[in-house]
């Protein structure tokens, strides 16, 4: 398959990492202008489990980005092709590489309040929450657990507040609080 980068000034293609996840496999990646092409094939005949499965990653230098940079890669002609020469139908994906700092959901440059209270209104269905693994989703996610909640709300307040050091980890079970109502 091919990777183009759709600005070379911006990122540079810098080699591929976690090549040995799969024993049997050899990768091999050239490098032309915007494209890298990168081939992986087994000499002996080695299988894929079935489903997905990573068979390593492209590394990309980010060269001096600025926050809201968006880089456009294209993934163009994946070729799957099993032991006896069948070329099998594959989807791809094409991806974006966005530049921002983690917390900052108004995109601005830094982590405020205004932040909390964008994150609290797409916590509480006022603004839609961004779907898992988008970049939208990594700037929500302050305390990097996963997903996004109110312990990221507090890691940003701790973020503007200067505080080091976590919370305490609050209760596993729910907690029900008698208002006195």
């Amino acid at each position: 398959f091919r990777v183009v980068l759709g600005d070379t000034v911006k990122a540079t293609f810098v080699g591929l990492a976690d090549t040995t996840l799969n024993p049997g496999f050899t990768f091999s990646t050239t490098t032309v202008g915007d494209t890298v092409k990168v081939v992986v094939v087994s000499f002996a005949g080695d299988l894929l489990p079935p489903g997905e499965t990573l068979l390593g990653r492209l590394c990309i230098r980010l060269n001096n980005p600025a926050l809201g940079d968006s880089i456009m890669m294209t993934l163009l002609a994946p070729q799957v092709v099993d032991s006896v020469g069948t070329i099998m139908v594959v989807n791809t994906v094409d991806g974006v590489i966005d530049v921002g700092l983690r917390g900052d959901i108004t995109r601005d440059g830094e982590v405020s309040v205004s932040d909390i209270v964008g994150l609290v209104r797409q916590l509480i269905g006022k603004d839609p929450l961004p779907a898992f693994g988008t970049s939208g989703f990594v700037l929500g996610d302050m305390n990097q657990d996963g997903s996004m909640d109110v312990s990221d709300a507090v890691a940003m307040v701790n973020n503007i507040l200067g505080l080091t050091k976590p919370l305490a980890n609050g209760p596993i079970q729910p907690v029900v609080v008698d208002l006195g109502g």
